[in-house]
């Protein structure tokens, strides 16, 4: 079976990013979820949910899938705060918590308002 928007076949060898969305049954909510996790990682050259290299055999959910269960390492205190808490709370482990795409741009236009 291919999903269409990701162009894989049924057992390809995912990210462990991505093993969350299969995982979870998919959904929106966990890809954008993964495009924040992506740009934690752009931002500050690691990742927000480390993990030991054996988490992925574990059977133990909280040590695999530590984004389903706590809070992000904090990102660098060089950005601005306004960045840091909209990367938290898009990363927060309840969908339902994160804000909406228009709130996002609500916040993201003063930031990027300021860098001009």
């Amino acid at each position: 079976m291919r999903h269409a928007s990701w162009g894989l076949e049924q057992g390809d060898l995912l990210a462990p990013g991505r093993q969350v969305v299969r995982a979870l049954g998919g959904g929106s909510a966990y890809e954008a979820f993964l495009v924040w996790d992506e740009g934690y990682h752009a931002l500050s050259g690691r990742r927000p949910f480390p993990r030991p290299e054996v988490a992925r055999e574990s059977e133990d959910a909280r040590v695999r899938f530590p984004q389903l269960h706590r809070e992000p390492e904090p990102l660098p205190e060089h950005l601005p705060y306004e960045v840091s808490a909209l990367v938290a709370d898009m990363l927060d482990p309840e969908p339902e918590h994160r804000p909406q795409a228009t709130d996002v741009v609500a916040r993201l236009e003063p930031i990027v308002a300021g860098l001009g």
